[in-house]
């Protein structure tokens, strides 16, 4: 997606196009200058929706419900400085030849947009000085998803700092030093060898953590605190994982067999049966409050995900009300002290008491998935619960085997 815009003014040539460059955030202005016969082009530090931008002027914007009237002018003054900026400093570099100074001008405009460091007043940070700073900023950072403005999401910066734990316990487990020339290829190798035998991760767990890691390493280089870019090269682990799920008859028993878990145990499990019972997603689960229940006509638990965004209606089974009884009429996070953040804590429980099968809290919602589509419940009416956009993503939660016992229930059913 691009909208270019140019303006002519003799002997400057200077081009505006933005660019969506990362899926639900806003699409970042570019700057293409010409004078002479080179061209500059770049990132400015500015980000807008397209819609905003008055055709033909990129130094005029519009505000609108998504894009304040102060964010508008804070803008257009950026855009009109660095306008001013480029005449400036083409004037000083004497005449619009850029051929001889086009490296001097190309650093000028990074350090105007905070891309190069201006190593007077900015200090070059470490690797582990720059992750967190990174993360705080990344954690003030607005979203455009589907229209809607929503901030990062507290999952992708808890996988930042729980890379940035990971790296720790590396940097310690190795006894080496780390820093930036030290993410090359012999690390990478190590450092998943050390994610395997120290920590058992699977491949598409280690995938996203060398994502995260390029990420971090991408925006440092960009910042001005490196120049090392063999981490481009890292391979990002990303597999088909064959399906687990626990059946209707499974569930049952796991439910009648909640008074033999421990207290600290109970929650987790109980979080779990929530999953396989609603779909939800466990972030989404475990930010449910009382104030998600409402007692209608139809007793149901109310829900809107920020981050798809989705409105989620469940409707609140026998099942799920014994559950909630529990929790004096609400979740688990209620009444706990040490609210659960995390699928980890319920994981642990799950291979601990569960052995039959390779169990984890994303199969809560697997399972709700399978046991409603083997009873017939046609796919439209489970992905408006699920709320999967496209069949094709409905039916990577489907089971292959599932397809057969679908078979199999409709000729007990005599369909």
């Amino acid at each position: 997606m691009r909208s270019m815009i140019q303006i002519k003014k003799r002997p400057i040539y200077m081009t505006f196009r933005v660019i969506e460059t990362q899926k639900g955030l806003f699409p970042t202005v570019m700057y293409d200058v010409s004078f002479g016969k080179k061209r500059l082009r770049g990132k400015t530090n500015i980000s807008v929706p397209k819609e905003n931008i008055v055709q033909y002027n990129p130094l005029k914007l519009k505000s609108s419900n998504r894009f304040s009237e102060i964010e508008r002018l804070e803008i257009e003054k950026k855009l009109s400085d660095f306008e001013y900026f480029v005449n400036k400093t083409k004037a000083e570099l004497k005449g619009g030849n850029l051929n001889n100074n086009s490296i001097r001008l190309k650093e000028e405009i990074e350090i105007l947009f905070g891309r190069l460091k201006d190593q007077e007043s900015e200090k070059i940070l470490s690797l582990f000085e720059f992750i967190p700073i990174y993360i705080e900023r990344l954690s003030k950072k607005k979203r455009n998803v589907n229209g809607n403005i929503a901030p990062i999401s507290k999952t992708t910066i808890w996988q930042y700092k729980q890379v940035e734990r990971l790296l720790k316990e590396y940097k310690a487990d190795r006894k080496i030093t780390l820093n930036y020339k030290d993410i090359n290829s012999n690390f990478e190798t190590d450092f998943i060898s050390f994610l395997r035998e120290k920590l058992n991760s699977a491949n598409n767990t280690i995938g996203k953590h060398i994502k995260t890691i390029k990420a971090i390493m991408n925006n440092a280089n960009i910042d001005g605190h490196h120049n090392n870019l063999k981490f481009k090269k890292f391979q990002v682990y990303n597999e088909n994982v064959e399906v687990e799920y626990l059946n209707e008859v499974e569930l049952e028993e796991l439910f009648n067999k909640r008074s033999e878990f421990s207290e600290k145990e109970l929650p987790k499990i109980d979080y779990f049966l929530l999953m396989s019972y609603t779909a939800f997603r466990v972030k989404n689960i475990l930010s449910l409050r009382r104030d998600n229940i409402i007692y209608d006509e139809i007793p149901l638990i109310d829900f809107f995900d920020r981050k798809n965004p989705n409105q989620y209606y469940i409707r609140i089974t026998p099942n799920i009300q014994k559950i909630l009884d529990c929790y004096d009429g609400g979740f688990p996070n209620d009444v706990l002290k040490k609210k659960i953040k995390y699928g980890e804590r319920i994981n642990d429980v799950l291979r601990k008491h569960i052995k039959h099968k390779k169990i984890l809290n994303h199969c809560g919602r697997r399972s709700y998935v399978n046991n409603e589509y083997i009873k017939g419940t046609p796919k439209e009416e489970i992905m408006n619960v699920t709320k999967h956009k496209t069949v094709n993503a409905f039916m990577k939660y489907l089971k292959q085997s599932s397809c057969k016992e679908l078979l199999k229930a409709r000729a007990k059913r005599g369909e």
